[in-house]
């Protein structure tokens, strides 16, 4: 049940994979001092909001303690971070999958690398239910939309993730079972 992967192929994967992890990374890091006092956990609170009252009060909290123009900003950083992260995961789960040399993986890999841009397409529409929320237009609809697509971009991430570090997980175990049987001979 194993098929061999094309070397070039695995190796344009890892470096474009290394090339967009490194650079979600270093965005994560710089966003997040570059968007301080307001913190990730703020603008999970906003997604989460569920009614237009939690919502309304967010943004009340955000406007009396100087977060709420940051807020607005951060809508705008995280079109960027979306680019990032789906690319990132996208070419993890291909890269991951073919290094398993397993036909299964390899083609589930395929099919999470696309699954990714489900989780991205939520975000662009989360953000854009928040920044009408943030201008001023907070009704029940969007606050409703930004709190269901963000679920969905959360469920999608982690899922692609547990399938991610599953095939790094199986690549490792297979290169220690190679290195136990070159031992033994």
């Amino acid at each position: 049940m194993t098929a061999p992967s094309p070397p070039k192929q695995v190796k344009y994967l890892r470096i474009t994979f290394w090339f967009f992890f490194l650079c979600t990374i270093a965005f994560i890091l710089f966003s997040h001092q570059y968007l301080l006092p307001l913190e990730s956990g703020d603008v999970v609170k906003l997604e989460m909001a569920k009614t237009k009252d939690a919502a309304a009060s967010i943004i009340q909290e955000w406007k009396a303690t100087g977060k709420y123009e940051i807020g607005v900003e951060s809508i705008t950083v995280d079109y960027i971070l979306i680019v990032l992260y789906t690319l990132c995961i996208a070419i993890g789960c291909r890269f991951f999958s073919l290094r398993t040399n397993n036909a299964t993986l390899m083609k589930s890999g395929i099919f999470f690398s696309y699954l990714i841009f489900l989780a991205a397409v939520c975000n662009v529409i989360e953000n854009v239910s928040m920044a009408k929320t943030l201008a001023g237009n907070i009704t029940e609809g969007t606050v409703f939309l930004a709190y269901a697509m963000a679920g969905i971009k959360f469920t999608t991430i982690i899922i692609c993730l547990i399938f991610l570090v599953a095939c790094f997980l199986i690549w490792l175990m297979g290169k220690y079972q190679k290195i136990s049987q070159r031992r033994k001979r």
